[in-house]
């Protein structure tokens, strides 16, 4: 592989790491704000956890290096 290809993939992955880490830790603190907040056993279990929409952020292709 292309030393430039090789460069060029791996600032694109880092860049991507970076928006879904912070999504998710982003995510995360919410999810423990309201969990924080709530003051019986129905406000937990009413707390739904949903990260399909930053999982889907993740391309197919992200593990193939060729």
């Amino acid at each position: 592989v292309d030393k430039e290809i090789l460069v060029d993939r791996i600032i694109e992955k880092a860049n991507l790491f970076a928006q879904i880490s912070g999504a998710t830790f982003g995510r995360r603190q919410g999810l423990e704000d309201t969990l924080q907040k709530a003051k019986t056993v129905d406000d937990v279990k009413a707390i739904t956890v949903d990260y399909s929409d930053i999982s889907s952020q993740i391309p197919d292709n992200i593990w193939q290096y060729n």
